[in-house]
């Protein structure tokens, strides 16, 4: 199978959704990478990383089964693709409450290309046209300073986009090169509330 170029992989990778606000914070729960946003079922998901990406479903590696921690059925817990230009992937997550449509939805996606300066260059680049002004970072600093968007809470005027409770959108240098990645930690949360809750009772001594 033939994919498309770096170059077109970048344009693809942010062509689904394009951040109007100018403001500083940015409710990046709706934002997406290559179509695939946070909170989507699993099949969908799929569907766009094929859509937007190129990738044969036949491409794609899943993760083994394990019990859904709401459902009891087994899931994978994620899938990915790799080309010799980029790897995604998409991690997921027990729906809470759950859904018999969509027992699993996406908790964290994460683009990976390697790591060269004009990828560094085009991802950043591409990344404050897609989702505007970033939070933390600017289009000023050197390509390979970390960037990121999310909502600081008035709290926590000096928090980093990681250190925030809700949904943050990082791109920065990593192990495996450059990475793009969104992840809200509260689906996992939810999940533990749920688990946390299912074993609670009223002491009966």
């Amino acid at each position: 199978m033939t994919y498309p170029s770096p170059v077109a992989m970048i344009a693809a990778l942010f062509m689904v959704t394009t951040a109007t606000a100018e403001s500083v914070n940015h409710d990046v729960s709706g934002y997406d990478i290559a179509g695939v946003t946070l909170g989507m079922g699993t099949e969908q998901a799929m569907d766009k990383v094929v859509e937007n990406l190129g990738v044969a479903r036949d491409d794609m590696r899943v993760s083994n089964t394990s019990p859904n921690p709401v459902t009891g059925q087994d899931e994978i817990s994620y899938f990915q693709a790799e080309t010799n230009d980029f790897e995604i992937l998409v991690s997921l997550t027990a729906a809470v409450p759950s859904n018999a449509e969509t027992p699993m939805v996406v908790s964290q996606i994460k683009f990976t290309m390697p790591r060269t300066p004009d990828n560094q260059a085009a991802m950043k680049t591409r990344a404050i046209e897609k989702y505007g002004t970033p939070t933390r970072g600017s289009a000023d600093e050197p390509a390979h300073f970390p960037t990121s968007w999310c909502t600081i809470p008035a709290d926590m005027p000096t928090a980093s986009c990681a250190a925030v409770p809700g949904a943050r959108i990082q791109l920065g240098s990593s192990f495996g090169g450059i990475e793009l990645s969104l992840f809200d930690p509260g689906y996992a949360n939810a999940v533990a509330d749920f688990v946390n809750g299912e074993k609670s009772s009223a002491p009966k001594f």
